[in-house]
Parts: C-alpha cells; sequence; structure tokens
C-alpha cells in the first residue's frame, strides 16, 4: 500500500511506522521488545512462522520492490534484500556488463549489478513456473531461495570491464577464474556482514556449488538433494547451456545494443518440464516443438558476440586496456584486508583488494604519479607507467589499435597461436615494421560450450507423452535451422604502430601468411584436386580438375603442381624455369609460367605418391579441406 493512501489497515505493517494504532499488532512495539507475530501480512507469503526468521526482520520489513527495465517490477525477499546491501554485492554497480563495449555502442552501459537481479528474478519465475505444472517436484522456499542467492552472487568474481580482467589473468600466466573467485566472495560477505542466520545447514556450500561446481564434485545440503540435480540447471547449466544467465544477458545487452531478441525465455520456461533421464537423474527438458527457439537463443549468443564483446574495434581496446595494465601491474597498488599493498595482478590473492578492484581502475592508471627521485633513480617505473598513461590517452583520443586483417571459418580443432602467427607474419614483413607493432587474437565464436555440442545432452518430450524424456536428435529440428559446426575460431590482425607504411606493411604480410599457411600449396592440390573416387584402390585417386586427363590414375613420375589464378596446374622444369607443358601441331610446346612460383609453392608428388610417408596424413585434411577450400580458391 502506498504511505499516503488512505485506507482503514487490517494489519500494523500497513501503516506509517509512526502512526498509532492498537497496539494488538507487534509491530506497533518496540523495535527491541520481542512479540510473536500475530498477523500473516506481517510475513513473507513463504515464509515459516519461525521464530528465528520473525527476530530478524525489522517493524517495517517488507519485500524489495525494483522496476527494471527489462522485467519490469521486481519482487524480492526481504533476506534478498539483506544480501544486496552489501558492500560485495554494491561493487557490481561500477562493472560494466560489457565492460569496453560502451566504446563503440554508447548505451552499453547496463552494469552487472542490474544483471544479477535480472538473474535472481528469473530464477524465482523459472521455479513458480515449475511449481505450478509439477507440483509432485517437492519444490521448497528453501529451494527457492538458495537458487536466487546462487543468482544474485554468481557474477561477485568478475574484475574490472569483466571478461578482460580474466583474460589478462591467463596472459600473465595465473589460473584464476571469475566464477572460483565469485565463490569466495560469497563466503567473505556471509563472513564481514554475519549473515549466517539467513542461512540453514549445508545450504552456504550447497550456493557455492550452484554457481560453480562439478557434478563429480556436487555433495548437496543432504541425500534429498541427490533427486533435485536439476536445481543444478536453473543459474549455470553445465549440461546444456540453457540458463537463466543467459536469458537475462541476452534480453539486456540486446536492448543496450538495439539489436532484436528473437529468443522468447518466457514461452521456454513455461515450456520446461523437470523429467528423468537416461542416467536416472532428474533434468530439466523441454518440448519437442521448442528446440527453433533454443536454436534462436544460441544464435543470439553468436550474434551478441560477434556484434559486441568479439566486435573487432572492442577487441582492439580490450588489447590496449590489457596492455595498460601490464605495464602498471607493478605501480597500481591496492591495499587489502591484511594492511599489505598488493600489486594489480597480486589482488586475485586477497579477497579485501579485490573488492576495491572496479572499472575506475583506468582513471588510476592515468592518475599514477612520477616524483622526481623516480625521474632520477628508477627509469624503468617511469618508462612503464609513461606507456600505460599513453595508451590510456590514445584510448580517449581514439587513436587505437588498427584492425588490419582477419580469417574466418577456422575450426575450433585447429590449434592456431597468436604467438606464433604474430611471429611468422613478422618475418614475412622483411623488417618493414617492429615485432612489438603486431597482434594476433585467436578469439572462438559459438554456442557457448566451445568443442562441445549443447544439444548432446539435451532431452525433450512430446505433446503426447509429456512425462517421457528422451534424448535429442538433429532429425527433429529442420535442416535450415540446425548448424554442422558449434563453434569457431577467427585469426584477427592488428597494427599497434600509428604509422600508416607500418600498418599497411603488416597488412600485406597478414594476407600473404593467410595464402602460405592457411592453404599452403601442398593441401590447396590434394583437398582440390586428388581425390579417392568410389570404388577405386586405396592406391589410386583420381584427378579432379583433369590435369591428368580425365580420370587418368596417378602414376606419373616426379609430377609438379603449382597455382595460378586459384587453380592447380601440372608443370615441368625447363631451363630453370617452371613452364607448362602444351601440344601444337603435334609437337611440345613449353610456356613459362608468369609470376614464376616459389620453390614452396611447388609440389612434387612421387610414383605411387599414395604410398608416400604423408599422402595418407594429406587425405585425411580432406574433410574440411575440400569442403571450404572450394570456395576459398575462387573469391
Amino acid at each position: 500500500m502506498e504511505p499516503n493512501e488512505k485506507s482503514t489497515p487490517e494489519c500494523a505493517s500497513d501503516m506509517e511506522l509512526n502512526e498509532k494504532s492498537t497496539p494488538e499488532f507487534a509491530s506497533d512495539m518496540e523495535p527491541n521488545e520481542k512479540s510473536t507475530p500475530e498477523c500473516a501480512s506481517d510475513m513473507e507469503p513463504n515464509e515459516k512462522s519461525t521464530p528465528e526468521f520473525a527476530s530478524d526482520m525489522e517493524p517495517n520489513e517488507k519485500k524489495l520492490l525494483i522496476n527494471d527495465n527489462i522485467h519490469g517490477h521486481i519482487h524480492l525477499d526481504w533476506r534478498l534484500k539483506k544480501i544486496i546491501d552489501t558492500p560485495q554485492m554494491q561493487r557490481l554497480r561500477d562493472l560494466k556488463q560489457l565492460g569496453l563495449g560502451s566504446h563503440v555502442y554508447p548505451g552499453a552501459t547496463h552494469t552487472r549489478f542490474a544483471h544479477v537481479i535480472g538473474v535472481c528474478h528469473l530464477a524465482g519465475k523459472f521455479f513458480e513456473q515449475l511449481r505450478i505444472s509439477q507440483p509432485n517436484l517437492g519444490i521448497t522456499d528453501r529451494d527457492v531461495f538458495c537458487v536466487q542467492v546462487a543468482g544474485l552472487c554468481h557474477d561477485l568474481g568478475h574484475g574490472p570491464f569483466s571478461h578482460l580482467f580474466e583474460r589478462t589473468m591467463k596472459a600473465a600466466d595465473k589460473q584464476w577464474k571469475h566464477e572460483d573467485m565469485s565463490r569466495q566472495l560469497f563466503e567473505m560477505m556471509v563472513r564481514e556482514n554475519k549473515l549466517e542466520h539467513l542461512f540453514e545447514e549445508g545450504e552456504i556450500n550447497f550456493i557455492k556449488e550452484l554457481i560453480e561446481s562439478e557434478e563429480k564434485d556436487r555433495k548437496g545440503r543432504g541425500p534429498d538433494d541427490q533427486e533435485k540435480e536439476f536445481l543444478y540447471e536453473i543459474v549455470n547449466n553445465k549440461r546444456t547451456g540453457l540458463d537463466v544467465d543467459k536469458f537475462d544477458y541476452f534480453a539486456r545487452d540486446s536492448l543496450s545494443l538495439g539489436l532484436t531478441n528473437q529468443f522468447s525465455y518466457e514461452r521456454f520456461m513455461k515450456m520446461a518440464r523437470v523429467l528423468r533421464c537416461e542416467d536416472d537423474k532428474l533434468h530439466i527438458c523441454h518440448r519437442d516443438k521448442e528446440l527453433e527457439n533454443l536454436i534462436v537463443m544460441f544464435q543470439t549468443r553468436v550474434t551478441l558476440h560477434m556484434y559486441a564483446s568479439r566486435h573487432p574495434v572492442v577487441c582492439a581496446i580490450d588489447k590496449m586496456v590489457s596492455d595498460a595494465f601490464e605495464a602498471a601491474n607493478e605501480y597500481l597498488l591496492t591495499e587489502g584486508d591484511d594492511g599489505r599493498l598488493y600489486r594489480l595482478f597480486d589482488c586475485a590473492d586477497n579477497l579485501g583488494a579485490f573488492v576495491r578492484l572496479n572499472d575506475s581502475i583506468i582513471f588510476r592508471i592515468q592518475d599514477l604519479w612520477l616524483s622526481v627521485e623516480d625521474h632520477l633513480n628508477h627509469p624503468k617505473k617511469v618508462e612503464k607507467v609513461k606507456a600505460a598513461q599513453l595508451l590510456v590517452k590514445r584510448i580517449m583520443t581514439r587513436r587505437l589499435y588498427k584492425f588490419v586483417y582477419q580469417r574466418k571459418r577456422i575450426p575450433f580443432d585447429e590449434n592456431w597461436q597468436g604467438e606464433t602467427i604474430e611471429r611468422e607474419i613478422f618475418e614475412l614483413g622483411k623488417g618493414k615494421f617492429n615485432k612489438e607493432d603486431i597482434y594476433v587474437q585467436v578469439p572462438v565464436i559459438g554456442f557457448g560450450m566451445e568443442e562441445k555440442k549443447p544439444f548432446k545432452k539435451l532431452s525433450v518430450y512430446s505433446k503426447h507423452k509429456p512425462n517421457e524424456a528422451k534424448p535429442f536428435h538433429k532429425s527433429m529440428v529442420s535442416l535450415l535451422m540446425m548448424p554442422t559446426d558449434f563453434s569457431e575460431k577467427i585469426i584477427r590482425v592488428y597494427s599497434k604502430s600509428e604509422k600508416q607504411e607500418a600498418t599497411d606493411a603488416i597488412r600485406l604480410a597478414a594476407i600473404e601468411w593467410d595464402k602460405r599457411r592457411i592453404f599452403p600449396p601442398i593441401l590447396l592440390i590434394l583437398s582440390y584436386n586428388v581425390i579417392r573416387r568410389k570404388g577405386a584402390n586405396k592406391s589410386q585417386y583420381w584427378d579432379d580438375c583433369g590435369a591428368w586427363g580425365n580420370g587418368a590414375k596417378a602414376s606419373t613420375p616426379s609430377t609438379l603442381y603449382t597455382r595460378q589464378n586459384g587453380l592447380a596446374i601440372h608443370v615441368v622444369k625447363r631451363k630453370g624455369k617452371y613452364c607448362q607443358e602444351k601440344q601444337s601441331n603435334g609437337k611440345k610446346v613449353y610456356k613459362a609460367v608468369e609470376p614464376q612460383p616459389a620453390s614452396e609453392d611447388v609440389l612434387t608428388l612421387p610414383r605411387n605418391y599414395s604410398k608416400h610417408a604423408h599422402s595418407n596424413d594429406y587425405v585425411r585434411r580432406v574433410t574440411w579441406l575440400e569442403e571450404n577450400q572450394r570456395r576459398c580458391l575462387h573469391e
């Protein structure tokens, strides 16, 4: 009820705090005066009237009402409000959800705080729907409370600029994950804010497992939780990747980026059922006709990553901030809870120091002060601090690292390392730019489970058999919707130099590297030309381009091949030059290939080359090379 609204109060909790009323209600008594609540409206609807919770409530304690721009009005339990009103949770107000994405999309300034509120709300909403559709599941108020707390606290461990800090820590050889830090900070939050009375025995460890855990390590709160495996699939679903964390950030990020979110999480939750699956455990299953909607969800994830977190310009700014962190690491000191000063990358070793880190750290780099003594006696410090400050200044003045080249459609299992590619492109540059001027990134874009197929463990049910779970099969989905691959790598090349000459040289070297390494001649020819036809003997390979004649057996000794205009051509060596051999009036005519290929661009095939030591390895690679390189040869 609104404070100024006039009505006859039925319970003291509906009245103003200082308003007089008949002292029959406990809420009219002094805050420190003990009483037993006599009015049901003083307590939460699902709350048990146990004295320990009643004594924790303030006289005017009510549900927390939040007006969210995604989910509308959100009502949260008073115990969740106590968790929200802690320094560890409030820190999330200073962490942007999309990190440095606002430098490309000015509206992408929403925070982790708004996101975790939405996740908590959706977790409660999901349980509400399951309770209505399947009351026999035995979902208790304590189950709902624990999962909602996990939703609130699952992102506590993010560092400055969210995932950027985690990637920077890994680059610095720090074995660190934000999920592990979230578990530690949750324990710290409960301990320092004296919130133990909110939890029953075993619930703190249970919530930590809900935030992040492997199935083999889960203990739950007791034997009863063995029949509630589905509780682990609400906030962080390791099984299929379908959870309320994604539902919220898809909707929230799409709104901020100006993109359309086609996925309906409300329909998804209404269609979900908890059923016993092949492993004899209860899991969240989905209606067969909703599978296309799930694919739309994963495609939405790919779109958000391509346009936001993996946007080429966002990645360039990420690298600049990461380089600034690395340069200023030793001089960005933060006090820990033990009174010691910790360097930036060491803050993860002390929770008190870590909670002081947020997105404002970039301004701390700008404000690093160099004394006269530093200039006289510590030239290394001066050099690194100035380098970090220059990078921040370049970001502010939009003098960013230049995105010069990229190659898409790299299979996930291809082991491309950015450092190796940088070295090879530098060698091809022939001294036209410095080694420090080039940066190569190999991001992974996909459905969210890297090499794992998210549909592999998906279970579905049908309209006519709503209580029978069956495993997903690709025949259940339209061919137009089901992808053949669920993740891929992208090779991106950047120039750190502000000189246009160096940037152009890096671009040309990257293009040349692409030709030599991604599609080297030996693989081009074997994938594009040499294909074993059905019914042929193992030692017989046939030419797909007619270079040996229409289907002749490959038995010519010392056959030379190179490529020209995207096609493999047969050549011979005459007078030190590679030539094409042609017949003219019954005579052999040799025409030099222009331009002359380099020796490494010429493939020599010995007699019966199918028995050659490496030929089988080459043929095995036809699987994806043939499919993708045919297209690339004609680009």
